[in-house]
C-alpha cells in the first residue's frame, strides 16, 4: 500500500516513518515489514525509492481506533534523512495476505484508514494499491503474477502511513533546541524575514492570530511566540 503526499510548504527532511496498526493477528509474526519513501514516478505512481526501514511484524504495536495519538504509531527510523521538496509517496510492504493456517489462526493485519469519502463532494483520494493483474480465459479469471500500482478508485480514502517531517532553516542549521526562548509579541525584535509554523510544524501564511506558534527568523534562530 502507498500514501501520496503533496510537496511540503517548505523544504524539509524525513527522519522516520510511522504506521497505525489496528490489528496484528498472524501466524507469520516473523514476517519483515518494510516502510519506504519514494519519488513520484513519471506515471504518477511510486517510483525511485529514497530510503527504507524495516522491522518484524511482531514488533508492530496495535492501537484502538478510538484512542489514536502519536504514541499509537509503530515507528520505522530511516538510516538517513531524506530531503523532500516535491510530492512523494510513503509505501508499506510485507503485510501477510488474509489466510488461515491448519490450526485455525487467521492472518488479519489491519492498517488505520480515514472514513470513506465522496468524490462528488470534492473529497480527495491519497491511497494507492499494488495489485496482481488479472486475465480471463474461458470465463475464468486468473492472477498472472504481474503486479502494478493502482489508485484506490472505489472511494476517496487515506491510509495512516505517516512521515515525520523536520523543516529546514532558511540559511543556517537550527539550534540544538528547536525552541530557544519564550517571548510575548511585545518582546519580538526584527531579525529579517520571519516564518510562522503551528505546533505541528505546518507553515502558516501571514501573521497568525491568537495562540501558540513557532517563529523561525531569517538568521536561522527560532522561538515560541505567544500572540495575545
Amino acid at each position: 500500500w502507498a500514501e501520496k503526499f503533496e510537496r511540503p510548504l517548505d523544504p524539509a527532511v524525513i527522519t522516520k516513518l510511522g504506521a497505525l496498526f489496528l490489528a496484528n493477528t498472524s501466524f507469520k509474526q516473523d514476517t519483515t515489514i518494510v516502510m519506504s519513501v519514494h519519488k513520484v514516478g513519471d506515471d504518477g505512481f511510486p517510483g525511485e525509492m529514497l530510503a527504507s526501514a524495516s522491522k518484524v511484524l511482531s514488533g508492530c504495536k496495535v492501537s484502538g481506533k478510538d484512542n489514536v495519538t502519536e504514541q499509537s504509531l509503530t515507528e520505522f527510523v530511516l538510516p538517513q534523512q531524506v530531503a523532500v521538496d516535491e510530492p512523494f509517496f510513503v509505501v508499506i510492504s510485507g503485510i501477510p495476505a488474509y489466510e488461515m493456517n491448519h490450526a485455525g489462526v487467521v492472518n488479519q493485519v489491519i492498517l488505520g484508514c480515514s472514513p470513506l469519502g465522496d468524490a462528488s463532494k470534492g473529497d480527495k483520494n491519497t491511497a494507492y494499491l499494488y495489485l496482481d493483474s488479472l486475465k480471463t480465459v474461458n470465463n475464468t479469471v486468473y492472477f498472472i503474477n504481474k503486479f502494478h500500482w493502482e489508485e484506490n478508485s472505489s472511494s476517496p480514502i487515506s491510509i495512516a502511513l505517516c512521515p515525520y517531517l523536520k523543516f529546514n532553516t532558511v540559511s543556517t542549521p537550527p539550534p540544538a533546541s528547536a525552541i530557544t526562548e519564550v517571548q510575548t509579541e511585545e518582546g519580538v525584535e526584527a531579525h529579517g524575514e520571519e516564518m510562522y509554523y503551528d505546533l505541528n510544524g505546518r507553515r502558516i501564511v501571514g501573521v497568525p492570530e491568537k495562540g501558540f506558534y513557532i517563529v523561525r527568523r531569517g538568521d536561522g534562530s527560532s522561538f515560541k511566540l505567544i500572540e495575545k
